[in-house]
């Protein structure tokens, strides 16, 4: 059937543009306005039915309020009656008179018309852009800039696009992207209720034309895999299929593919991208950012669209200060100084006294210790708190680099826990958490575990009453994986253990080993896969310091070790493929191969003075996925403690022994004599007091 010389209304059809699961599409004239429009001609599914008919009004009412210029508009929705004829059928090329013709059917003729008014967008699609080959960076990036845009101001009108392809993207003449058909996948789904609920997997390319193998495959391929497998889908189905636009436009290949439809979604289902497809020109940055979209599970995927534009457009603004991917091959031999302007854009210091500060490497070269420029926001503690900074981590960082959690200790000499939102100015106290230390988030950055004097807690960001996970002893750390289990070390002279998320009882992990004489395997950190923990190992043959300690791997799967780093104090995992550790006051990193488990190349400074203590090997400082470094800057604390006697006056004199790693005292009950603890806990001293109190 031909629509061709019709008129619909005022709408006079001019020509078909194309048609597909959404519906037949014409180029026609408002000759009321004078303008040329793009009509969509609903599939007779959705015509014949009322409800259906009555739903994707009000939803086409919805959509129309999307106003930006990189988003083809909807005009009106429209309704008229006409009488058209299909052209006859030659019986010789015809199939049986009952079979369905390929493509959506329209009305039979003498029913009424309804269609969509839309915006003309004149240009080739980015899929006929795309058939000529990749897209230089300098060419895609503007471009997929436009799509975030897009995206983000439907997303803040919570409108999903859900069919997101190269097909639905225009570029006109001078490079400006319309977004095509936002929303109407669920405008057409028939599985679509007035409640709400709904199976967002379902696309009408789905559910109209399943027979139809080419117009499914164009969709198949873009989907995300909750919506390949019939989950529920939001916003971040978009953001899955944004990466795989993006991903196409640098390679000029689909990476999700397969002969049939249901070998494309189980593609997206179980398979990587080919990452050796991208060119070697790729901004690396770029790369993390389709990394990070196509994450196949839907909470460790990047959240908002929003943060995408972001990364772009600090790309295109310095494109110079940033890696490309052959680049981060060579940087473990010949590490540009722009590297860490790229990963750690941001800097979270936190003072010393009863502030703490948000500071931006400053630096066109990137923040090598001499160079980088800190630019520092200062928000105050509530008043009469300080930052704890003893002898273990007194901060973390979610995993997103959106919030810090600060262990603060008041006058009454309580510590508890702070939190801070990056997006907010002020610090928040979190009830329940008195006594706690070494806190560390939950992955999806929704809990914050710690510790107190001998439990290992939980708390939700939001507040709420804490809940026990474990007993454990004297604690030197912990982390949460993202692979459902919390590892620690629950004893200062013991190795890593385990537990699930939700308690229950410790599974040891690592055992010191007492041929080497090691004491302790301390400040654990996890591969995001949870294939092997990170720790600080140290010997009682050495210093009562850990910078002579060292930094090893082992596998939770083999339980075989790697050694990664001599001489350091305490190492924390970035992504997956670079370590930051400590040294003397200084963060370094190094390339971190998570399949060997080896790394590569000299280490690179990042930062100096950084706050530490020796004695136990604590350092404050917390290092996002994303690159966001969270830190207290201060100088070594080496532990060196003096025991003083104070009077009833104020008054202080030395007791005695000489300044050392003094770690507590005890008076006797006939106050007499004080018990010293010092160094590792091992040496106990005891003092005579001359005069009694």
């Amino acid at each position: 059937m031909s629509l061709d010389g019709v008129t619909l209304a005022h709408f006079r059809i001019l020509s078909k543009l194309g048609e597909g699961g959404m519906g037949e599409v014409y180029r026609a004239e408002d000759t009321k306005l004078g303008r040329e429009v793009a009509i969509k001609v609903l599939p007779e599914a959705v015509a014949a039915d009322p409800e259906r008919l009555a739903r994707f009004e009000r939803e086409a009412q919805v959509l129309a309020a999307l106003d930006h210029p990189n988003i083809a508009a909807i005009y009106s929705f429209e309704h008229a009656d006409v009488d058209v004829h299909s052209e006859p059928q030659d019986p010789k090329t015809s199939g049986p008179q009952d079979s369905e013709p390929p493509g959506p059917r329209t009305q039979a003729p003498g029913h009424p018309i309804h269609f969509l008014v839309m915006q003309l967008a004149e240009g080739e699609t980015l899929a006929e852009r795309v058939e000529r080959g990749a897209l230089p960076s300098e060419q895609a990036l503007p471009l997929a800039l436009q799509i975030a845009e897009a995206l983000e101001v439907a997303h803040e009108k919570g409108i999903i696009h859900r069919d997101l392809k190269p097909a639905n993207i225009k570029i006109t003449a001078d490079g400006q992207v319309k977004v095509l058909d936002f929303g109407l996948a669920k405008a057409l789904d028939p599985q679509t209720s007035n409640s709400g609920n709904q199976n967002l997997s379902l696309s009408p390319t789905l559910t109209a034309q399943m027979t139809q193998a080419g117009v499914l495959l164009g969709t198949a391929a873009y989907m995300s895999p909750e919506q390949a497998a019939g989950t529920e889908a939001d916003q971040r189905a978009d953001i899955w299929a944004f990466g795989t636009v993006l991903a196409e436009m640098l390679t000029g290949k689909l990476q999700f593919q397969g002969e049939t439809v249901s070998h494309t979604l189980a593609a997206v289902l179980k398979d990587e991208p080919e990452w050796s497809s991208f060119p070697d020109d790729a901004p690396h940055s770029i790369l993390e950012l389709v990394k990070r979209c196509l994450r196949k599970d839907p909470k460790r995927r990047l959240q908002s669209i929003g943060d995408a534009r972001v990364l772009i457009e600090d790309y295109l603004a310095d494109p110079d200060a940033l890696a490309t991917a052959s680049e981060a091959v060579d940087e473990v031999t010949h590490p540009p100084s722009a590297r860490w302007k790229t990963l750690l854009p941001w800097l979270v210091a936190a003072g010393l006294g009863a502030a703490f500060v948000l500071s931006m490497v400053n630096s066109d070269r990137g923040p090598t210790a001499e160079e980088a420029t800190i630019t520092r926001f200062e928000t105050p503690l509530p008043e009469g708190f300080s930052l704890a900074v003893v002898d273990y981590p007194a901060l973390a960082i979610s995993r997103d680099g959106r919030q810090v959690v600060l262990t603060a200790e008041g006058e009454d000499g309580v510590e508890s826990l702070f939190l801070r939102s990056l997006d907010e100015v002020t610090v928040r106290p979190l009830a329940g958490t008195e006594n706690a230390r070494s806190p560390f988030f939950s992955p999806d950055g929704q809990w914050i575990a710690f510790f107190t004097n001998r439990q290992l807690r939980k708390i939700q960001i939001q507040g709420g009453a804490p809940l026990t996970l474990a007993e454990v002893g004297q604690v030197r750390g912990g982390v949460w994986g993202a692979d459902g289990f919390i590892y620690l070390t629950d004893n200062v002279q013991g190795g890593v253990s385990r537990l699930p998320e939700t308690g229950g009882n410790l599974e040891t992990v690592s055992t010191p080993d007492a041929q080497r004489s090691e004491r302790t395997h301390r400040w654990p950190d996890v591969l995001p896969d949870g294939s092997a923990v990170i720790f600080t190992s140290d010997t009682f043959s050495s210093t009562e310091y850990y910078d002579d300690a060292r930094i090893e791997a082992i596998s939770t799967i083999t339980g075989e070790r790697h050694v990664l780093v001599e001489g350091s104090s305490m190492a924390r995992v970035m992504g997956s493929d670079q370590l930051v550790f400590a040294r003397a006051g200084s963060l370094y990193a190094v390339a971190l191969d998570p399949e060997t488990l080896e790394t590569s190349g000299s280490p690179s400074l990042v930062l100096q003075g950084v706050s530490t203590s020796v004695a136990s090997g604590a350092v404050h400082f917390g290092i996002s996925a994303t690159g966001n470094l969270a830190f207290i800057p201060g100088d070594l604390d080496t532990g060196m403690r003096e025991i003083l006697w104070i009077d009833r006056d104020g008054g202080t004199s030395a007791m005695g022994p000489e300044p050392g790693p003094h770690l507590a005292a005890q008076l006797s009950p006939d106050n007499r004599k004080v018990a010293i603890v010092s160094g590792t806990g091992q040496n106990l001293s005891l003092i005579h007091i001359s005069e009694p109190t």
